[in-house]
């Protein structure tokens, strides 16, 4: 499972960071909350607060499949470009 966490600038607000399994955008959440997803998907300490975030991350972590929410190859972001401001 390849977990990578991307910082963006939202406009006129705080920096968030993106949540990405697999090359798939999972989530988007400030850094703090961001540790709390990346524990509970590596060995489950840290319960997330918001449900139909822990299903998603129990289904990853479980099956180790993003299948069932459809990614097409269209979802699969470039992230180096978004880094690069391109």
């Amino acid at each position: 499972m390849d977990i990578k966490t991307i910082k963006i600038k939202e406009y006129n607000a705080p920096y968030k960071m993106v949540l990405v399994v697999n090359g798939n955008p999972i989530c988007i959440a400030r850094p703090k909350r961001m540790t709390k997803l990346i524990n509970y998907l590596m060995n489950g300490s840290d319960i997330p607060e918001d449900g139909r975030i822990k299903k998603i991350l129990d289904e990853i972590k479980n099956n180790n499949t993003l299948a069932k929410y459809n990614f097409d190859s269209s979802s699969k972001v470039n992230w180096e470009d978004i880094k690069n401001g391109k």
